[in-house]
């Protein structure tokens, strides 16, 4: 039995290349505290970065942005233990370009994902610290067009992260968290990104960026990767 373009596509595509481009991440709409309660939100992301072919000297450069929305349920525990889960998703288009006239790639990919979480705190105030835990389970699929060839695929993989928050306030209104991604398939180093969130009554402004660990061409992790969000607990 032969193997389908389809196929092809899935296991170059999605699994080697573009998922790294298009990932897009929780945004931070939590505090520091322990809390009881449910939050949504919204979020729009941006991302761009260059990388050589796998086999050729090739630079190629990409851009995509995308919409993603977040829900999380948590308990709170003993006033400095908070436990629950969140979920995502999101729709990513991408367009990639290089230095050759007649060069036509672009796709767009669907995101889901969802982890268990856990969260312990110092029961200080004005001023605490937090660290969560968030492993989790990524599915994702999508469509990439190169030149005049479609190509569909989609895979599961690993969305987890350990985060490190320091919530300022009481109440707390200001939260800066750094999260670190330890594994995205073939990406031994993983991913880090840093937040900053803003509360006011039941609403959360955030923004944040990627920290690329890397300057290495060969790797397409985004050397750019911008967050602005807004969510609402309740």
């Amino acid at each position: 039995m032969g193997i389908s373009k389809a196929v092809i596509g899935m296991v170059l595509i999605f699994c080697i290349l573009f998922l790294p481009q298009c990932i897009t991440v929780p945004a931070m709409y939590e505090t520091a505290e322990a809390k009881k309660e449910k939050r949504v939100g919204i979020s729009g992301q941006y991302g761009e970065g260059t990388y050589t072919g796998l086999c050729e000297s090739t630079k190629y450069t990409y851009k995509y942005g995308g919409i993603r929305a977040d829900y999380s349920a948590v308990e709170e525990y003993m006033s400095f233990i908070e436990a629950g889960f969140e979920a995502g998703a999101s729709i990513s288009g991408y367009i990639e370009t290089k230095d050759e006239p007649d060069y036509d790639h672009k796709g767009a990919i669907v995101q889901l994902d969802i982890r268990p979480i856990g969260k312990i705190v110092t029961p200080t105030d004005p001023v605490r610290l937090g660290l969560k835990v968030a492993p989790g389970l990524l599915f994702y699929g999508g469509v990439s067009k190169r030149n005049a060839q479609y190509d569909i695929g989609g895979e599961i993989g690993s969305l987890s992260y350990v985060s490190a928050l320091l919530g300022i306030g009481k109440p707390e209104f200001l939260t800066v968290g750094y999260h670190y991604c330890p594994y995205l398939y073939y990406l031994p180093d993983g991913f880090s990104f840093v937040s900053l969130a803003m509360h006011y009554k039941k609403y959360s402004f955030t923004l944040g960026t990627f920290i690329p660990l890397s300057t290495d061409e060969s790797e397409v992790i985004p050397k750019r990767h911008f967050i602005l969000g807004l969510g609402i607990h309740y």
